[in-house]
């Protein structure tokens, strides 16, 4: 199928194309939202800066088509030819020293093929990642140098430095050009892993028939000696090249460029947006992501992405792809980690370490984490419904309103880390008698506890009972597995008059959230500042201020509100926050008259205040047909 008709068909409102080749087909910067791809061949294919929200791509085959698959490695091969015959080359001017007639000529040749020998020995011990260009750690392979001039009778100094002048140039030119053929073994054996090898003793034997040939015309034995030497660490830098490509930390830097230049002509969603798009099983070697945006995207049993191109993104880091591939993060330490809007749905993060770890906009439904630490995490909007907190250590965790906690797996919670010091292992249980679990209303109690902690809206609650009576409200997005069951059984004992209740947020009308663009509302640019004789305001205007500075605050601390379009984006998302309670939507509908609405603007005295002032009182409107 053709790329445009694909583009037809889906303005038409078709969204399945499930199993179609559309192998090198074009869909630069469309949009094709909830579109299906799954087990599609798109090889090739060119996504840059498309719109590809919620996209399947479940079992997709992406990558690199075989065409170019042809011309990559056979150029890569021909490449490599030339670079064994240019070491030949050099080998050639190395034993050639050796065969000077004078000894200092000839120690020479042998301290060059020293500092060649401590180069090849440091790239293969060491990894090429340290920063070899033309010189490879020079300062070692000088002090080499020095010596081995030192026993071989170089008694001036002249002759020393001019003896490693030569010797290193020489050693600098066999470097590069040993990094250059481990890359390109590398891009072989990333695009055509069954013939790689194979390639490579076909490159071995014409470098050698070629280079035999050439050293007709010179004098044969040097010349043998120097395409033997040459042979044997051009296929040993083959085996670097091999082992960059599979991981090792030592050749990372041979891994980057191998994969990136084996990407050329392969899938590209480089710029694309991928926010909720899954990936499933699908294959993506020689796929480029460059400055994708992968919010909450999917990789599970996704194959080989350590072999597609991530640019910045975190399909760069092995730890963070290995756990969005397999699920599998048991007992992992994640400390300090930005692990921002990825999909962990269903993950084993048993006894993983988040301490410190950033978790924002992450989705974790389903997620076990038993016994992990959440110590000072930050998990504004994170999604954990279904997940299983069981032994968590939860110190200081960053949830906040947004946090999505219901029909949640919990027994017990730990509230801190025990110290290494301490005689009982577990001194902040709660509950505190092991022989109990947590029962719906203590769950509530500690996360109340922790939102009251950070100056949340029901820690500041609208005071809305003359008679001053204590009311929290409903703790929306919170609840425990199986908490009806529970609350059934509570009231025909207890006889309880307000049992706590699990609220599901209404979805968010973002037309009905924001000004019109054509409206005659003005856009805000500049703060507005209060006047200076401001009274104080009332203790439930307030509570509506503190809040929602909390919650900027928090927006703010991730994306910086410099635009128009950001503060109205953030005025959208925090009315959604706000209306995810019905009673407490009501309740914000009946107290914000035209008046208070004013001083609120005023007391929050940013240009995103404006927008969520009259996204309240649009509520109003709605309500009384206006």
């Amino acid at each position: 199928m053709k790329g445009n008709q694909v583009s037809q068909l889906y303005s038409q409102g078709r969204r399945d194309f499930r199993g179609q080749n559309l192998r090198s087909q074009s869909f630069q910067g469309q949009n094709l939202s909830g579109a299906d791809f799954s087990y599609a061949d798109i090889q090739g294919t060119n996504f840059q800066g498309a719109t590809l929200r919620e996209v399947k791509f479940r079992g997709a085959k992406a990558g690199v088509p075989k065409a170019w698959v042809v011309i990559l490695s056979g150029a890569a091969w021909l490449f490599s030819v030339l670079l064994g015959l240019a070491l030949v080359l050099v080998g050639y001017f190395v034993l050639l020293f050796l065969n000077m007639s004078t000894p200092e000529d000839a120690n020479t040749g042998w301290t060059a093929l020293a500092l060649m020998l401590v180069l090849v020995f440091i790239g293969g011990r060491r990894g090429i990642e340290r920063g070899w260009g033309a010189f490879i750690d020079t300062i070692e392979i000088a002090l080499v140098g020095i010596i081995i001039g030192v026993i071989s009778g170089l008694g001036n100094a002249i002759s020393l430095l001019g003896t490693l002048a030569i010797a290193g140039v020489l050693a600098g030119f066999g470097g590069a050009i040993l990094f250059a053929s481990a890359v390109a073994f590398g891009v072989i054996f990333s695009l055509t892993e069954r013939l790689a090898w194979v390639m490579s003793l076909t490159k071995v034997l014409t470098v050698a028939v070629l280079a035999s040939a050439i050293a007709g015309y010179i004098s044969g034995g040097v010349s043998a000696i120097a395409i033997a030497i040459s042979v044997f660490v051009t296929f040993w830098f083959d085996y670097i090249g091999w082992r960059g490509i599979l991981g090792d930390k030592n050749y990372m830097l041979i891994h980057n460029l191998s994969v990136n230049l084996a990407a050329t002509g392969g899938t590209s969603f480089r710029q694309a947006d991928l926010t909720d798009a899954n990936f499933t099983n699908a294959h993506l070697k020689g796929s480029d992501f460059r400055q994708a945006k992968l919010i909450r995207t999917r990789w599970r049993g996704a194959k080989q992405l350590d072999q597609l191109r991530g640019g910045n993104t975190y399909l760069d880091y092995p730890q963070i792809r290995e756990l969005l591939q397999t699920g599998q993060g048991k007992n992992q330490n994640f400390d300090f980690q930005d692990l921002r809007e990825l999909s962990l749905q269903n993950a084993n993060l048993t006894g993983a370490s988040f301490v410190g770890a950033n978790l924002s906009s992450t989705n974790l439904r389903g997620a076990n984490l038993s016994k992990a630490k959440l110590i000072q995490t930050k998990l504004s909007q994170a999604n954990l419904n279904g997940a299983t907190l069981t032994g968590a250590y939860i110190q200081d965790w960053g949830i906040t309103l947004t946090t999505q906690l219901r029909n949640i797996t919990c027994d017990y919670l730990f509230l801190r880390l025990p110290s290494e010091k301490s005689s009982d292992p577990n001194p902040y249980r709660q509950p505190s008698d092991w022989n109990r679990t947590l029962n719906p209303q203590e769950f509530t109690a500690i996360i109340r506890a922790f939102l009251e902690n950070r100056q949340s809206w029901y820690s500041s609650v609208l005071d809305l009972n003359k008679n001053g009576s204590e009311s929290f409200g409903k703790i929306s997005q919170v609840s425990l597995k199986g908490e009806a069951e529970y609350e059934e059984i509570e009231k025909i004992k207890h006889s309880l008059n307000q049992p706590l209740e699990s609220v599901n947020p209404s979805p968010a009308s973002p037309s009905n959230l924001i000004p019109n663009e054509t409206s005659s509302e003005p856009i805000l640019t500049e703060t507005v500042n209060p006047p200076e004789n401001a009274q104080p305001l009332p203790e439930n205007l307030a509570a509506i201020v503190s809040v929602i500075e909390q919650f900027i605050e928090e927006i703010e601390a991730d994306f910086p509100l410099d635009t128009t379009s950001k503060q109205m984006k953030a005025a959208a998302e925090i009315m959604e926050q706000l209306e995810s309670d019905p009673v407490l939507k009501q309740s914000l509908i009946e107290i914000l008259t035209v008046e208070k609405a004013q001083k609120i603007e005023r007391a929050i005295n940013r240009p995103v205040g404006f927008f969520i002032v009259k996204a309240i009182q649009s509520w109003g409107k709605s309500n009384t047909g206006l």
